[in-house]
């Protein structure tokens, strides 16, 4: 996922056709740009932080989606290949799935 273009991201399903490997089927979703500039500042985030439990059956927008890859393992400068998270060696190892 690239900050500022639209990004396509490869899903897998459970199915019989078109499988790779381990019976999954993989499906392209073409997702909105994540946004470069928040709301409120870092230090203001980090301070009115809570853990709720109380979830909601609604399913996430396409822009929510865009917004938690991107802060998840988005790629953060285009040119040299650097990514929104660390990795030792830039190796990488992580790897989304989204349910």
């Amino acid at each position: 996922m690239v900050a500022g273009n639209t990004s396509v991201w490869t899903s897998g399903q459970e199915g019989n056709e078109g499988t790779q490997g381990g019976g999954v089927v993989s499906q392209e979703i073409s997702l909105p740009p994540p946004q470069e500039q928040g709301r409120m500042s870092l230090e203001e985030a980090i301070n009115q932080r809570r853990s709720i439990r109380d979830f909601t059956a609604e399913p996430l927008s396409l822009a929510q989606l865009s917004q938690i890859l991107q802060a998840a393992g988005g790629i953060s400068h285009t040119r040299r290949g650097r990514r929104t998270v660390p990795s030792a060696g830039a190796t990488y190892p992580l790897e989304i799935f989204v349910l």
